[in-house]
């Protein structure tokens, strides 16, 4: 369970493990079960779809116009010509393109599981349980490392992320299950088990978020937690389609400033990009790598590759990129940024829309909705969502909302 909280190593497993789930989704597929994959994702397929699509871009040959420059470059030290495209490096941008591949199939695969009302009452509850158990873990482990200093792989960032989905998971179970009470669709001794394990597993998560998690991390998670309760109020006192759409606004807006105004650590940096990374002595390269980034960017998976580029003299380099949003610039280029932020609004917009429009199952696309927010804020923050455990219980999560973002 820990070493999907590492960066390394896992991403081969989480391929494997969603190859193995396609072929057993492909072999039992229903006519049923394409329409509804078809339903789920209407309006937004393309949002996902787009950057498998564009990864494929990046490794096909190109004209050297399109191509990355030190293609070119290359082959004139060289003295020979040399196969052109828009990534420097094809094998790490070709990793990149299967990962998307295993998310993606990971986003079908949820989808047709999770058509059921039952099966998605149960993925919620599973992935409540998951995001809970790998919080205690690795509070656990860093507790220990506290007393003795272990040098655990567990990343600080991936752990924030997953206690923060763990906390609204557990609070939209805590939700659903009062709104199930209130509406006299369950007695008080049904819903008191899933109350209490779901109250527990917010008072862990909470630990972990504090243990590990920043405050631009905590007031994300809290201002998470106030939408889903804004949404419940909405629906309890059944306010129109137009005061609840303008609070939901407001809200929206109000969220945004705040956590720009919490992320803002390096006020002096010259990309609004890096005003969200701590000040370091690597800035200077940071800024001069995203000063050049290109619009269609320079491979998925070729930040390290480029940053070797940009080391001098005695300087160790950057390692890694600090945040995905500084990797994206890089690696996707500024086109690659706008489609992945037009993809994530739009797919945002149709879950907080089914949230709005659903009946007595809302709190799904409710929960996804404010799981993407969440994913969103830890772009620009940090770095977690390159860890597996992270993006899978994300996708998973998104794959519920969509699921159950229709009337069925």
């Amino acid at each position: 369970m820990l070493s999907l909280l590492s960066s390394q190593g896992a991403g081969e497993a989480k391929i494997i493990v969603v190859g193995v789930g396609l072929i057993s989704l492909a072999v039992g597929l229903r006519g049923s079960d394409v329409d509804q994959i078809r339903r789920s994702l209407a309006g937004v397929g393309w949002a996902v779809l787009l950057m498998p699509l564009y990864l494929i871009v990046q490794l096909l040959p190109l004209p050297g116009p399109v191509a990355h420059t030190i293609w070119k470059s290359a082959g004139e030290a060289l003295q020979m010509s040399a196969v052109s495209a828009i990534t420097v490096d094809r094998g790490d941008t070709l990793f990149a393109l299967m990962t998307a591949a295993s998310t993606l199939g990971l986003l079908i695969v949820t989808v047709a599981i999770a058509r059921d009302r039952r099966r998605a009452e149960l993925t919620l509850r599973g992935a409540a349980a998951v995001a809970t158990l790998m919080g205690l873990a690795a509070l656990v482990v860093s507790l220990i490392d506290a007393r003795l200093p272990l040098h655990s792989a567990v990343r600080p960032d991936a752990v924030a992320l997953i206690g923060s989905l763990a906390i609204v998971l557990d609070a939209a179970l805590v939700i659903a299950a009062l709104e199930r009470f209130t509406a006299r669709r369950s007695a008080a001794a049904e819903i008191a088990p899933t109350v209490l394990i779901a109250i527990i597993g917010l008072l862990i998560s909470g630990a972990v978020l504090i243990r590990a998690g920043g405050l631009p991390q905590i007031v994300a998670v809290g201002l998470g937690v106030g939408c889903l309760t804004t949404l419940a109020v909405i629906r309890r006192f059944d306010m129109s389609r137009a005061s609840a759409v303008v609070l939901c606004v407001i809200g929206g807006v109000a969220s945004a400033v705040l956590i720009v105004w919490l992320g803002d650590e390096n006020a002096a940096a010259g990309s609004l990009l890096l005003r969200f990374v701590a000040p370091s002595q690597d800035m200077p390269q940071l800024e001069a790598m995203v000063a050049d980034a290109r619009w269609l960017g320079a491979g998925a998976g070729a930040f390290q590759d480029l940053a070797r580029l940009y080391q001098g003299g005695g300087a160790s380099g950057v390692a890694t990129a600090p945040t995905v949003a500084v990797a994206g610039a890089v690696e996707l280029g500024w086109l690659g940024c706008v489609g992945a932020a037009a993809a994530g609004s739009a797919i945002l917009v149709k879950l907080a829309g089914a949230a709005l429009e659903r009946g007595r199952d809302w709190i799904y696309p409710a929960v996804a909705a404010v799981g993407l927010a969440l994913g969103a804020t830890s772009v620009l923050l940090d770095n977690a969502l390159c860890i597996p455990a992270a993006g899978i219980l994300l996708t998973v999560t998104i794959g519920l909302g969509l699921a159950q973002s229709y009337s069925q």
